[in-house]
């Protein structure tokens, strides 16, 4: 490990990544984390990843960490941060089958293995909804984070 200390939400700045191609009627977010201290350092794994309301209420979304038909499958890997260097996450969701509930204004990061998060706004993205309890578009799945945008993609 070049660098041996993990990223931390106060060394990290989020934006959201390019508008994404969808290939499905699902709506998916790619999210940007760029180190944004003096000092190299590391990602290794999942982030917590919450939508929340303009009132800053959470909504109800079901975590999945892994792949779908735009999210890789792949395991975590190590991505090593120099300064002003990027990395990379992909969340999908499937838009409620119900009546949708309140849209999402801003999207929330903890970093792997942190406590405290990022928040950026969802303005220009996907319209990503709450939905009911038994509905499928209550679960967003969540990609490792990555070294590169493509790294997060479902295989094609």
């Amino acid at each position: 490990i070049r660098f041996p200390a993990e990223c931390v939400a106060s060394q990290l700045v989020l934006t959201l990544g390019p508008r994404v191609d969808e290939r499905t009627m699902q709506d998916t977010v790619d999210l940007v984390l760029t180190n944004d201290s003096g000092v190299g350092c590391h990602l290794d794994g999942y982030p917590g990843v919450s939508f929340v309301d303009s009132q800053s209420d959470q909504l109800p979304f079901e975590d999945v960490w892994g792949g779908d038909q735009m999210v890789t499958s792949a395991t975590p890997s190590l991505v090593e941060l120099a300064p002003n260097q990027a990395a990379y996450i992909r969340v999908n969701t499937i838009p409620c089958s119900e009546s949708p509930g309140a849209p999402a204004s801003d999207v929330r990061v903890i970093p792997p293995n942190d406590d405290d998060w990022l928040q950026v706004s969802l303005a220009g993205a996907p319209e990503i909804t709450a939905c009911g309890a038994d509905d499928p578009g209550r679960t967003e799945h969540v990609s490792p984070v990555e070294a590169s945008i493509q790294a997060t993609a479902a295989s094609r």
